[in-house]
């Protein structure tokens, strides 16, 4: 059975190389990082083509999380944390509107029928009010599947959108307002 491993050399030069015997690196240093680059290999008695420098696919897969592309740029374009390419923020909620209707409106999300008037829709965005707000243009009475950090968002976006009802600017705020996101911005 041959199996493969990958590293770095001390110039930063991706590599992929056969272990030795025991699992490791193939002699002193291969393996650790310790090798300059891959023309060391005949310096701690590899054969010079045991290692050669990873190429296209092989190389994206050692460099990037979770080895694909899509997702990678994906996750980043949302904000994701983590090589999954989700939205950090995701929601369920349930609207009063036809699935058709708003599967004609979604690009990026989950619809599903309940009934002939109703459906449930998942979302996801960068952040709670952003996705709250991503849910309202459907201009439909709404349910909130969950989760908590949701709900909470909509209620931040009516306080909201309360205050600029009644004419006031974030610059003169209501007196007691106990709106921590809207404290932390001023």
């Amino acid at each position: 059975m041959v199996r493969s491993f990958a590293g770095r050399g001390r110039s930063g030069a991706a590599w992929l190389g056969s272990p030795g015997p025991d699992g490791g690196g193939g002699s002193a240093g291969v393996g650790n990082g310790d090798v300059e680059d891959p023309g060391d290999a005949e310096a701690v008695g590899e054969h010079p083509e045991a290692r050669r420098p990873l190429r296209g696919a092989e190389l994206l897969d050692d460099l990037l999380p979770g080895g694909d592309v899509a997702a990678y740029v994906t996750g980043v374009f949302r904000g994701s944390e983590d090589a999954s390419g989700n939205w950090p923020c995701q929601g369920t909620v349930l609207l009063d509107l036809p699935a058709a209707t708003v599967a004609l409106y979604t690009r990026d999300g989950l619809v599903e029928q309940i009934t002939p008037d109703r459906c449930r829709l998942t979302l996801g965005s960068w952040s709670w009010p952003s996705l709250a707000a991503a849910i309202a243009r459907y201009d439909a009475d709404i349910d909130v599947v969950g989760p908590d950090e949701l709900t909470e968002a909509f209620a931040h976006l009516a306080r909201r959108f309360t205050r600029t009802s009644a004419g006031h600017t974030p610059t003169q705020p209501p007196p007691g307002d106990g709106d921590a996101h809207e404290a932390s911005r001023r």
